[in-house]
Order: structure tokens, then sequence, then C-alpha cells
């Protein structure tokens, strides 16, 4: 009993949370996917969209680790789908912080678009 305790302890504090940042460049993606398919979409459709995107992103402050791991131009990144979207970020346990580094529809070249080439 004793050792399902401490698992369950153990299991807790690796989860702990933590602090997401949305950087610059993120932030822009999700003011452009605001903006995307005004032809197509309400105003009120587009927002509860990015509402959704947030949402996800808010909850990597917890167990961030729980999507998969991708490497692009030796950088490790982690991926999270929403929908028609990829959200990509990284992980710093040591300051115990996610920073979301991009926001791309599931067409796109991600790998481009991460590394700039």
């Amino acid at each position: 009993m004793k050792r399902s305790t401490a698992w369950k302890r153990l299991f807790f504090l690796a989860m702990a949370d933590y602090s997401v940042v949305i950087a610059a460049r993120a932030e822009r993606h999700l003011q452009d996917i605001g903006l995307a398919n005004a032809d197509r979409y309400s105003k009120m459709q587009r927002l509860g969209y990015i509402q959704e995107l947030r949402s996800v992103i808010r909850s990597l402050d917890f167990w961030p680790k729980r999507y998969a791991q991708v490497m692009i131009d030796g950088h490790a990144y982690r991926r999270v789908t929403h929908k028609a979207h990829l959200i990509f970020y990284t992980v710093d346990d040591a300051a115990r912080v996610v920073t979301v580094e991009a926001i791309l529809h599931g067409h796109m070249d991600y790998e481009r678009q991460l590394t700039g080439r």
C-alpha cells in the first residue's frame, strides 16, 4: 500500500503546474487564424475557435509532456493537434515553463515554418 501511495506522489510531482508563455510569433499566428476565412465564417465562429485554441494552450500547464515530441532541425518540440491546427511548444523543466512557439495549419509545411528554410 505504501508503495502505491509513494508512486502517486511522485506521479503528481512530476506533473506539477508549469507556467505557459505564448511567443510573439505564436501570438501573431493566433491573430492570423482569427482573420482567416472571414468570408466563410462569422466573427463569432472565428473568435470561438481562437478561444478553443487558447483553452488547449492553457491546459499545457499540467503535464505538458503528455503530447508527442518531434525533432525538427535538431530542436525538440512537442505537438498537440486541435482540429485543423498544430500547436508546437517547448518544455523547460528546470524553469517549469512551457513556451508555445507556433500555431500552424495542419496542411502547412511546418518543418519549413519552424526552421525558416
